[in-house]
Formats: structure tokens, C-alpha cells, sequence
């Protein structure tokens, strides 16, 4: 029951714009609510597999300034 829902951190940001995509690139998740996060599932609502997946984002700080940066994360069930 651990880190059931990955988040990335959004204290003093104003805005975010999250996607998680799969590794044929198919999304998997858009993340637009700065208290938001993915749970594992497809947009359909399905589980997700096992296995590793790749996020971007853009966000916007309090002061303006702007932040992007990808990464990627592993799903393990």
C-alpha cells in the first residue's frame, strides 16, 4: 500500500502540466491540478502494467519564473 499515488513536487508553483506516457509513447496520464497524481491506471481506467514509464512537464512558480523537466518512473504492483 505504499506510494500508491506518484506526485511530483509542486510547493510554490502556480500551475503544472504533467503527462505520463508509456514506452510507445501512448499517454497514460494528464496532469493538470497541482494537488493531482497518478495512480497506476490508463485513461480508460484500467490498471496499467508492470514496468517503467516517462513523464514531462512544464510548471509555472509564484513568481513566474517557469520549470520543465522529464524523467521517468517504474510501476511495480
Amino acid at each position: 500500500d505504499a506510494n500508491e499515488l506518484w506526485m511530483v513536487d509542486t510547493r510554490n508553483m502556480q500551475t503544472i502540466d504533467l503527462i505520463i506516457v508509456n514506452r510507445w509513447g501512448n499517454l497514460m496520464a494528464k496532469i493538470e491540478d497541482l494537488e493531482g497524481g497518478w495512480n497506476g491506471k490508463t485513461l480508460g481506467g484500467m490498471d496499467a502494467e508492470d514496468g517503467t514509464y516517462f513523464y514531462k512537464y512544464t510548471a509555472k512558480a509564484i513568481n513566474g519564473e517557469e520549470f520543465t523537466g522529464h524523467g521517468f518512473l517504474t510501476l511495480i504492483r
